[in-house]
């Protein structure tokens, strides 16, 4: 009788000073850490262009197009790929494009928080562009583009080869954003 009432007074014990409440935890996600950033030249004959990006991505280009072309800058380590287009234009068709990207970027308002349009400018290399901030979880964080308003028109998106998860792809976004800064201001019309 004595060993019976035991394991009862040990469960009766726990359930009596157990906690009231479960306390949720949140999903945990490995820590990423990002290279020193090393800027390198990115030019190539054929193309119209010439910029600066980190050598931890990988290029690959198509210039068989007549009036366009792609250009992917590969991040392997992150599953994270820069999708760049570049268009000849007319100074009559510039407005179209121009408005065909930014409604390519709005589109993305059902799920973005927020989207925070920068302008930029260099005028010594006749470079104008948009750069585009998404916050929350769109399908790409960033976009941007760059013309010189008269031929040229070169445009990109930040895309990830994984569902979007904001606050554990936040250090690999702001590094992709910083390489994505610096190829704007090293990028050069030929």
């Amino acid at each position: 009788m004595k060993y019976t009432l035991f394991p009862l007074l040990i469960v009766f014990a726990f359930i009596l000073f157990s906690c009231d409440k479960p306390i949720p935890r949140p999903k945990g996600y490995f820590r990423i850490d990002v290279p020193k950033r090393n800027v390198v030249a990115f030019d190539v004959r054929q193309l119209p262009y010439s910029f600066g990006i980190s050598n931890v991505s990988n290029l690959k280009y198509d210039t068989t197009g007549q009036d366009r072309s792609w250009l992917v800058i590969e991040y392997p380590r992150y599953k994270a790929k820069v999708l760049c287009t570049y268009k000849t234009i007319t100074p009559t068709g510039f407005r179209a494009i121009s408005e065909e990207n930014r409604d390519f970027v709005y589109r993305h308002t059902v799920k973005a928080s927020a989207i925070d349009a920068k302008l930029f400018e260099n005028p010594e290399r006749r470079v104008y562009g948009v750069f585009y901030d998404l916050k929350g979880e769109a399908a790409t964080p960033c976009q941007f583009m760059l013309t010189d308003s008269v031929h040229h028109y070169f445009r990109g998106s930040l895309y990830f080869d994984c569902a979007p998860q904001p606050d554990s792809l936040a250090p690999v976004v702001k590094y992709i954003k910083e390489d994505i800064l610096d190829l704007m201001k090293t990028f050069s019309w030929k």
